[in-house]
């Protein structure tokens, strides 16, 4: 991120915003800031329950401003202990990431040279891996600084420990009026929650020792007061003190192990559990098998049954919100829930005690596997994108139930169809390095031939080849025509075909790849896959372009666009779009080339950040043709930025690609001043991606008309026109209309393209004006 950004207040990063308010610990607090300024690792130890990671995060926010690049938060918490460590924090920082190097030289190089703050959270399960990352990234990361939680330090040279301390609390014996008591930190964070549930609730000449006795017995556990807060809206304090004395008393008979810091937390933790009815006790339980937090649907998907009814579950879920066993995020469009992590492995404990871990683990798996399913069986239609993100968001999930099936014995051949069925999540959602482990990892347990293992050989090598792996890629080919031989699986042999051809057009052998996509391309349509029409298709058109046939190309494209429309689906199109600017920059029409390119930018998913980047480069292109080098070196330099936080480049596409990216570099080069040159490039590559966009969709072409014309626009544009000027949103024109949300896309395109627009801004804006014209002409 540039100074300027900075400046202008758009903090990179990726801090939460979190429901409940947090309680100021001045003296820790600052001297969490003086070891951040001082060291570049800073580990915070205590005890589970003491606030460590909410204290990471206040101190985070109070000084990201220091960090340019921001300040990033990765939670430890929902991976396994041979989860991959690596991939998770690559997969914070850059969202996606194409290269098929490892993922510690990918993150060595993304730091190379930014200023951030990282956030490593809830270390103590993987402090191994932890230590050997942190180890290695410090050593080449001048700008890097660390800040880790743990129940325990990393011990590395140049580690600064700060231990957090309990909250401070008062000495019941000492205390002589509720003056004396509310000034502690433990009381204040206890008043607190408790007003928020029983607003009456305050200290008074009558409590004020029964306060400071059960502040005293909580030990300053931030924890252990949220989870006793709950308890005083139905019991006095007077009688949370004896209840929380019997649970201490039978602990300490139970198990003198647990160190007597610990006791209390672990009391009051079963003590809630105590308190739970049976159906809160299972779900609390079956929930713990979740990595990363869990929505509605999954809870009633994977905790339903024997004593539990899916009817109930989301009055379960209330309950224990209510009494701070479950956190909840409503600030998306679906409701997610999440334990802390030592009220997770609680449960989780109590799972396994049951003898009911596999049952519900199995579950786990089930559930995510149908969903992979529904996404992949619904991926050419209105639920793409939607399809996509939740796949996104449930990606810890994800990996758990995969882990869970390759460990499992008699689970791997599910586990194999599960990876399969996420084969867009993999090449297309962004998670190509984790999808090929997967894919590996799947191909060794499951060796006999098969359909199934067929898909994952050209799943494979579509992975492999969006890497830039060609190598890669025909060797998983190679293997998936000895599994076709054996299956001789009709449908199978279309993939493996399609495939043949993408690897194909990656070697500019665009011979090769037409005859090889085009059959490909017309047997998957008699199948109705639609998916990998649109894929095929994609690179037919860029493959008859480089070869010259510039009609089919225009025939091949508007069966796509065509396709796309009825299917409702975004990714082909946006695909399609680009392809035909391509082509009519190869052709030398500029003006059509950016258009085309401009309205792919428009409708780009915010999952396909590889679409993004290709936009980019071929508008840089463009540009540079139409002798707008400043502009060209500018989206060139955002470009380049893109591909590096990608670990790839345009190359991986094709040799031809690398040809045409090398001759915009030279030509720009030889038309600008040297220092003009690296000035505009540097630039360029300070913009993140929504500068780069805004300034790729501004309009600095010649040969456009002089202005909007307002008659160009049809009856029905007119109406949509005017919906979007009063601020509604698609679905709601939509609604009004009583259109499909489709068409009304269709005709919010149609409405830019005509009046030479970008975005909703620019129409309003323009409405505005010739109302106003119109009132005062």
């Amino acid at each position: 991120m540039s100074a300027e950004a900075v400046r202008a207040g758009r903090q990179a990063g990726n801090l939460p915003t979190h429901v409940t308010s947090y309680l100021d610990r001045d003296e820790t607090q600052q001297a969490v800031r003086d070891a951040v300024a001082k060291s570049r690792l800073v580990t915070l130890t205590g005890f589970g329950g003491m606030g460590k990671s909410r204290l990471s995060l206040a101190v985070a926010k109070e000084i990201q401003g220091n960090f340019p690049d921001g300040v990033w938060l990765v939670d430890l918490a929902p991976l396994e202990a041979k989860s991959a460590l690596d991939d998770a924090v690559l997969t914070v920082l850059q969202g996606q990431d194409h290269s098929a190097g490892s993922a510690r030289t990918q993150l060595r190089s993304y730091l190379a040279d930014r200023e951030l703050l990282l956030i490593l959270d809830n270390c103590e399960h993987v402090l191994e891996q932890v230590v050997d990352l942190v180890a290695d990234l410090l050593t080449g990361t001048p700008l890097l600084r660390i800040l880790a939680t743990s129940r325990e330090s990393l011990n590395l040279g140049g580690e600064r420990v700060v231990p957090v301390p309990p909250l401070s609390t008062p000495e019941p014996g000492q205390v002589r009026s509720p003056d004396d008591v509310v000034h502690f930190d433990s009381v204040k964070l206890l008043l607190d929650r408790v007003t928020a549930i029983h607003p009456g609730f305050m200290v008074h000449q009558g409590n004020y020792r029964a306060v400071a006795e059960l502040c005293a017995r909580l030990e300053g556990s931030p924890l252990t007061i949220e989870l006793a807060a709950p308890r005083l809206r139905s019991l006095s304090i007077e009688q949370v003190i004896q209840r929380l004395d019997d649970q201490l008393h039978g602990l300490s008979s139970a198990d003198r192990s647990i160190p007597v810091r610990q006791r209390t937390l672990v009391a009051l933790v079963d003590w809630s559990y105590r308190l739970c009815g049976p159906e809160e006790r299972l779900l609390w339980e079956r929930a713990s098998v979740f990595a990363g937090g869990f929505d509605l649907e999954a809870a009633e998907g994977v905790c339903a049954g024997d004593g539990l009814t899916r009817e109930n579950i989301l009055s379960v879920i209330d309950q224990l919100v209510s009494k701070s066993i479950l956190n909840a995020d409503t600030d998306s469009a679906v409701a997610r829930f999440r334990f802390l992590e030592t009220i997770r492995q609680y449960g989780h404990e109590r799972l396994i005690d049951s003898g009911k871990m596999k049952e519900v683990a199995g579950h786990h798996r089930d559930y995510y596997l149908q969903l992979s399913q529904s996404v992949l069986d619904t991926w050419a239609s209105e639920k793409q994108v939607d399809g996509i993100s939740r796949l996104r968001e449930e990606r810890f999930n994800l990996t758990r139930a995969l882990e869970w099936s390759f460990s499992t014995p008699g689970e791997q051949n599910t586990g194999l169809s599960m990876v399969i069925a996420l084969r867009y999540h993999w090449a297309i959602g962004g998670f190509l390095r984790e999808g090929r482990r997967w894919i590996n990892q799947a191909l060794r347990f499951v060796t006999t031939q098969s359909p199934d293992r067929g898909t994952a050989l050209w799943v494979g090598a579509w992975i492999a080849l969006v890497q830039g792996d060609r190598p890669g890629a025909l060797g998983y080919l190679k293997e998936a025509d000895k599994a076709l031989e054996a299956s001789n699986d009709p449908l199978l042999a279309l993939h493996v075909l399609l495939m043949h051809g993408t690897a194909a057009l990656f070697q500019s052998d665009f011979g090769d790849a037409i005859e090889s996509l085009s059959t490909a391309v017309a047997g998957l349509r008699r199948y109705h896959e639609y998916g990998p029409v649109l894929v095929g298709e994609m690179q037919l058109i860029i493959a008859l372009a480089h070869s010259g046939d510039r009609d089919r190309a225009r025939a091949v494209a508007d069966d796509v666009l065509k396709l796309s429309d009825e299917l409702g689906e975004q990714w082909g199109r946006c695909q399609a779009l680009w392809a035909l600017g391509f082509d009519s920059w190869l052709s030398g029409d500029h003006a059509e080339a950016t258009s085309f390119v401009q309205k792919a930018l428009v409708l780009k998913p915010e999952f396909n950040r590889v679409g993004t980047a290709l936009d980019l480069e071929l508008l840089a292109w463009i540009a540079t043709s139409r002798q707008q080098y400043e502009r060209g070196l500018q989206l060139y330099g955002a470009a380049e930025t893109m591909w590096n936080a990608l670990g790839t480049s345009i190359g991986a596409f094709g040799l031809h690609f690398a040809v045409h990216s090398d001759w915009c570099k030279d030509e720009l080069r030889g038309h600008l001043e040297p220092g003009i040159f690296d000035k505009l490039l540097a630039e360029g590559r300070t913009w993140d991606a929504a500068r780069a966009v805004s300034f790729a969709l501004s309009d600095e072409a010649p040969a456009q008309p002089k202005g909007p014309v307002l008659g160009s626009l049809t009856r029905r544009e007119n109406e949509v026109a005017a919906l979007i000027a009063e601020g509604l949103s698609t679905r709601e024109i939509a609604d009004s209309l009583v259109l499909s949300k489709r068409t009304v896309d269709g005709h919010i395109e149609n409405i830019f393209s005509k009046l030479h627009f970008n975005s909703r801004a620019q129409l309003v804006s323009w409405l505005v004006k010739q109302q106003y014209g119109a009132k005062n002409g």
